[in-house]
């Protein structure tokens, strides 16, 4: 982008609004987006072997995004969120050869991104759903828009050099103009999000699940709203023709950062529920629920014993010392059971001593009658 070097009267004060704050946002976001990448990488090339064209976009888009990641680096370390009268040429030059580099970086890892999310939709629907022509009508926008963002970016001086050296002979598009149109396709951007966001609601409502399965993919497709909030931040605040960009635009940084991880996050989100099941049918799983359990049968089985205790007969002493007097009885396939035979029985033998080796469980296919 290019700008006048006319300093203003009276001259704005000489702060920084970058240094502080906009690596720590930057650098969390790109944390999160590698934990979040490399869960999913590992589902997907798990020995199932369910990778596709979808991990290779996100795979792509993390690329370009740490393409962007490094180039707003360069541009802080150069006095980018400083009044432009305050940076030094060259610095002032590298910044605003970074931007046509980190812009660029921006539109390829969002395209890239959101043609991941659209292929995730149609591996997940397959053949059968005939309104999957909506996914494809969002993933022809989002690479319409980014072909023609990368393009404008592109040429918006001839020559490009024009961009950071206004003395170069040449032209570029009124700044007001191609705000204008930075503006309209970042609306696009927005449709695209919201496409993708409630057709993956469609989606979930068709699959049998759980109930708590259900809110829990709802609560989670939730968050794919974010990414057409960022995007309409990102439209609000883009105003390229300011004459102070090193400042006026920073605002307008944070939004693209934020739309560039929230994208990129939320396309590899599904990844954590497939992980979340596998987990739920593994080894470690049953080993920890076991562990859980054993406590609670404990606590039932002194529940258990306290009731018995206070079922039995007074001179039998402390429930320690309860007995139960049991009667094994086999049972044959097909065959029934005269209940009251075995009470009868029960009541004739009642009366004798019980030593507790006489006391035991009935074995499988056998029914233990308790006195």
């Amino acid at each position: 982008m290019a700008i006048s070097l006319i300093a203003r009267a009276p001259l704005p004060p000489n702060v920084d609004q970058a240094t502080s704050a906009l690596p720590a946002y930057m650098w969390t976001g790109c944390g999160i987006a590698t934990l979040v990448l490399a869960v999913r990488l590992y589902h997907r090339l798990s020995p199932r072997q369910s990778y596709g064209w979808d991990d290779t976009c996100i795979v792509g888009a993390y690329i370009f995004a740490l393409l962007l990641y490094a180039g707003t680096q360069v541009s802080i370390n150069h006095q980018y969120g400083r009044h432009v009268e305050y940076i030094p040429p060259p610095d002032l030059v590298v910044i605003l050869e970074m931007n046509v580099v980190i812009t660029i970086a921006g539109f390829i890892s969002l395209a890239l991104s959101r043609t991941s999310i659209g292929l995730f939709l149609l591996r997940v629907v397959g053949k059968t759903d005939r309104k999957k022509w909506i996914v494809y009508l969002g993933l022809v926008l989002n690479v319409t828009q980014a072909l023609v963002l990368i393009v404008l970016t592109g040429v918006q001086c001839v020559p490009i050099k024009k961009q950071w050296d206004p003395t170069t002979p040449g032209f570029c598009i009124p700044k007001d103009s191609f705000t204008i149109v930075d503006r309209f396709f970042g609306c696009i951007n927005v449709i695209v999000d919201l496409i993708f966001a409630l057709y993956s609601f469609y989606v979930v409502h068709g699959l049998k699940m759980q109930r708590k399965w259900r809110l829990a993919l709802y609560l989670l497709l939730t968050c794919g709203l974010l990414a057409a909030v960022c995007s309409i931040g990102r439209v609000v605040a883009s105003d390229l023709s300011s004459t102070d960009p090193t400042w006026d635009l920073i605002p307008l940084t944070f939004w693209a950062l934020s739309e560039v991880s929230g994208v990129l996050i939320l396309a590899s989100m599904p990844a954590f529920h497939q992980l979340l099941v596998q987990f739920r049918h593994s080894q470690a799983w049953n080993n920890s629920m076991a562990r859980l359990k054993g406590p609670m049968s404990w606590f039932s089985a002194s529940k258990s014993r306290a009731t018995a205790g206070t079922l039995g007969d007074s001179d039998q002493g402390s429930c320690g010392d309860l007995i139960f007097q049991t009667t094994t009885v086999s049972v044959q396939p097909g065959s029934s059971i005269d209940l009251e035979s075995v009470k009868r029985n029960n009541e004739d033998t009642n009366s004798l001593p019980v030593n507790r080796q006489d006391t035991h469980w009935g074995a499988p296919g056998q029914v233990t009658s308790m006195a």
